[in-house]
């Protein structure tokens, strides 16, 4: 009865009320179009603004935590920090093959950096995804499995987030991806795609399709971001997001950066990244022969690298995990630095003396904040 009344009849104490009731269900009917399932497009009511829609996914999302959701199904970086690393990689590489690519699994933003090498014509012989987390290396391999199995990155999105970018008629991007998001969600795929996978992948598909899909579990994982850390925000919105709650990373948002960086950047990188896995997966697990490529996974430490073979040449993506002490602290990183020159571990020891830079290979360490080329080390005898 109150939100049918004028407000003009009101004394301005009840006024208020009114004002807030309506606020209420706008919040309400946000929060509804974020439930997931949905069974028809729902259209946004007029006036909901773009904050309120996103932060009722996010605490709709916080509610309903998913059992076996591995640690990250997207990106904590920024795109511009993606785009940069992948610009470092080509300015720095010495030339020439890369015999090994080894790369952390997390949020697979590893496949940038194969995908730039690919577009720059650099082989690539040898692909290793490796990563500490059991549960984040099986994400790995279910996600090259479905980059194998869907011919496009249109079909690729929707065995990930339950909605064709092509029905949707519109360049997904950070200011229309909720709009995206509201599309009903198409059931059928989840099914067509477990049929499709490895036996082994198919609970972990259905978890992930859940999260990405069903827009549950948390950290919230975002078809597109932006290219800034935070997420923009609108001009004098109602609610306004917290820095918190617009960044990427923190155990909060994660992106896959469709149509902005990165290998989903557009048909052509996705395309690049496919025709290549296609290529190796007949020589998967096996070992290397001259002339041929694979790739495998392996679940290890990054504290237990080694030095690449002589003559070699490695490139060594590891994310952010250098500027994360939780991960790796900065004694750890020097010892393995020197590690993968080939060079004894312990940091005190002098050197100069008893080893040389050659020309024998070594390995391209590259981050989100650094890129280092690391020579072998050749021993030679003391005069």
């Amino acid at each position: 009865r109150l939100l049918a009344m004028s407000p003009d009849a009101l004394h301005p104490g009840i006024r208020s009320r009114q004002r807030t009731c309506f606020r209420f269900v706008r919040l309400t009917t946000a929060v509804a179009i974020a439930v997931p399932w949905s069974a028809a497009l729902v259209t946004p009511p007029t006036g909901v603004t773009f904050e309120e829609r996103f932060k009722a996914r996010q605490d709709l999302a916080r509610a309903q935590q998913v059992p076996g959701r591995p640690r990250y199904l997207g990106c904590t970086e920024s795109g511009e920090v993606r785009e940069a690393t992948g610009k470092a990689l080509l300015r720095s590489w010495p030339g020439g093959q890369v015999d090994e690519f080894w790369t952390v699994v997390g949020g697979l933003s590893g496949l940038d950096a194969f995908q730039k090498l690919l577009r720059a014509r650099i082989p690539v012989r040898r692909l290793i995804f490796f990563d500490r987390d059991d549960l984040q290396l099986r994400f790995g391999q279910l996600i090259l499995a479905l980059v194998q199995i869907c011919a496009d990155r249109d079909a690729f999105v929707r065995a990930l987030f339950g909605r064709s970018m092509a029905s949707f008629g519109r360049l997904v991007g950070v200011s229309n991806m909720l709009d995206f998001l509201d599309l009903p969600c198409d059931l059928a795929v989840e099914k067509e795609m477990a049929a499709a996978l490895p036996e082994n992948l198919r609970d972990l598909y259905n978890v992930t399709f859940r999260c990405l899909a069903g827009q549950s579990g948390w950290p919230l994982a975002w078809p597109s971001f932006g290219l800034k850390e935070k997420i923009p925000q609108s001009h004098r919105p109602a609610v306004r997001l917290s820095a918190a709650q617009r960044r990427l990373g923190g155990e909060r948002n994660e992106a896959f950066h469709i149509n902005e960086v990165g290998w989903l950047r557009d048909a052509a990188s996705y395309a690049d990244v496919r025709q290549a896995i296609l290529g190796m997966s007949a020589q998967e697990g096996a070992a290397s022969e001259a002339g041929t490529c694979h790739f495998e996974f392996r679940q290890c430490e990054l504290g237990e690298l080694t030095a690449p073979e002589p003559g070699q040449q490695r490139l060594l993506f590891i994310s952010n995990i250098d500027g994360s002490p939780q991960f790796m602290a900065g004694e750890a990183m020097d010892a393995l630095e020197r590690t993968l020159q080939g060079l004894p571990s312990n940091a005190g020891g002098d050197v100069s003396g008893d080893y040389q830079c050659c020309s024998l290979g070594g390995t391209l360490l590259l981050s989100t904040t650094r890129v280092q080329w690391l020579p072998l080390g050749e021993r030679k005898k003391k005069k």
